[in-house]
């Protein structure tokens, strides 16, 4: 959740949600949820009681922390990379679940050094379909589609064709206005026939 949510889980406290769920410090933040340490800090800052045995909790912290080390974890090295750059993030926000596939299909196609390009080419993507919730489906459409103009280093040559649905409005109504781009060809093909349009939406939903 790339630190953000920390602040979400705050917010939430200070409107009366007395449940949060949270990990050990070592294995917190990032694709993760927020520390359990963490939390309870901030609930203190804000005039809450915590009621937690926190020796168990350092002792948790001390565990994880030791089998971290011993088995040379990359998790320990990714917190200085550009996916806990929280500004990069707030563009794309490609939601955890996805980010790891994306790491392990790019890395199988031993691409894993594109994948800065591919986050931010995702924030223009992002852009250029008018800022959809990055939830599912959408999230699976902004992504696969930065993937695309990366690799293929030309931007909406290939285009799924549920893109192609989303941008004759089967999805319903983008949040902002889509960016068009008649140079590359795509957004001539999206338009397409309204009946057609119609007939899939239709089976879609």
């Amino acid at each position: 959740m790339h630190r953000v949510a920390d602040d979400c889980y705050l917010e939430a406290m200070k409107h009366g949600v007395d449940l949060l769920k949270t990990v050990s410090l070592p294995l917190a933040h990032g694709y993760s949820l927020p520390a359990t340490a963490d939390m309870i800090s901030r609930a203190r800052q804000i005039g809450l009681e915590v009621d937690m045995d926190e020796r168990c909790i350092r002792k948790q912290m001390i565990t994880f922390s030791g089998l971290l080390i011993r088995k040379r974890s990359p998790w320990l090295k990714k917190c200085s990379s550009i996916l806990w750059d929280i500004r990069k993030y707030v563009v794309h926000q490609i939601p955890g679940g996805m980010m790891s596939n994306l790491e392990r299909q790019l890395s199988d196609l031993k691409l894993m050094h594109k994948l800065p390009e591919v986050l931010e080419e995702a924030g223009r993507v992002r852009q250029d379909l008018g800022y959809p919730v990055m939830v599912t489906p959408y999230s699976q459409l902004v992504g696969v589609q930065a993937v695309f103009n990366v690799v293929e280093g030309e931007r909406y040559r290939t285009v799924p064709e549920e893109l192609k649905l989303y941008v004759r409005g089967a999805y319903g109504k983008p949040a902002a206005p889509m960016i068009p781009m008649p140079s590359t060809g795509f957004w001539r093909a999206g338009i397409g026939n309204r009946s057609t349009h119609q007939r899939i939406s239709r089976k879609l939903w």
